[in-house]
């Protein structure tokens, strides 16, 4: 009888920030943390490619998915998804073409409301492996903290979440974001976008001015 590896290892590529990491150790799996590299002309910190290559390539076999982070704190930046989901297809194109292959999930957290990121997160589903996205309900669409929503290319993967997961929540979260959202509308919505993006260089060139107050600088990461 042919022996059946075990999957049982997700490659996360590293932010210092536990939830991710408490829940791939609460589903009983083995996290294996990829390190970050920082960009050589700015303080930016993101995927180190290289590293997630070697990694994929020495634990094959046994890697369930793989977990990328679009959101998160400067000077980390959003990960490099599309390159990683492109990774993860010809993985599972060359070594695994009969078996449900590597899986990619991705943090999307707060990034909704990120106009450049949406973009990001198409193009990796569009060139490479995307399963599932995960994003928090709170802050991108102002409601209080606990609701998540979980997006995917693949209706399969919704389907399937959806069986393992009915009435075990409270469902005050949806109706948190059914009310907001009916209270804002659509056009509402937009509009705190916008405005959310014309603040962006007031903030800067403010925040310059304070950090520069007491000798320090902004971080470079554009």
């Amino acid at each position: 009888m042919e022996e059946t590896t075990e999957r049982n290892i997700v490659l996360w590529s590293r932010i210092d920030q536990k939830s991710c990491y408490k829940a791939i150790l609460s589903a009983g799996l083995k996290c294996i943390v990829i390190p970050t590299k920082k960009h050589p002309q700015t303080d930016e910190v993101s995927t180190d490619l290289e590293a997630l290559q070697h990694a994929i390539d020495k634990y094959s076999h046994r890697i369930l998915a793989v977990l990328t982070t679009t959101s998160c704190f400067c000077p980390r930046v959003p990960d490099e998804v599309d390159e990683v989901a492109k990774m993860i297809q010809l993985w599972n194109d060359e070594y695994d073409g009969n078996g449900a292959g590597i899986a990619h999930v991705i943090n999307h957290a707060y990034g909704l409301q990120c106009q450049q990121t949406n973009k990001l997160l198409n193009r990796a589903c569009t060139i490479g492996r995307v399963d599932a996205i995960i994003c928090s309900t709170d802050k991108n669409f102002l409601v209080p903290v606990g609701g998540a929503l979980i997006i995917s290319p693949d209706e399969n993967v919704i389907g399937c979440i959806s069986k393992n997961y009915p009435g075990r929540a409270s469902a005050s979260p949806m109706i948190d974001l059914f009310i907001t959202l009916l209270s804002m509308g659509l056009d509402g919505y937009k509009r705190i976008l916008d405005e959310r993006k014309r603040l962006v260089g007031v903030f800067r060139s403010n925040f310059e001015l304070l950090a520069a107050k007491f000798g320090e600088r902004l971080l470079n990461c554009p």
